[in-house]
């Protein structure tokens, strides 16, 4: 994901690959990388144990180690 190692560049959800409807101001940024609002509350309430909370831990890792 190229646009997200840019300035200036409208920023997508890692998770779902969306841009939040109320722009970069919609999640939460981590090494320049978007978490939207509703990616971040499904993670927060997730069970440890729930696949998607273990799929969002590699995407995390994946997005954590570039740019």
């Amino acid at each position: 994901m190229a646009s997200l190692c840019r300035d200036n560049a409208a920023l997508i959800c890692i998770i779902c690959k969306t841009t939040p409807f109320n722009g970069n101001s919609g999640g939460v940024l981590i090494k320049s990388k978007l978490i939207c609002f509703t990616c971040e509350m499904r993670i927060i309430l997730a069970p440890v144990d729930d696949q998607y909370y273990m799929d969002f831990k590699e995407g995390l890792k994946t997005a954590w180690n570039n740019c």
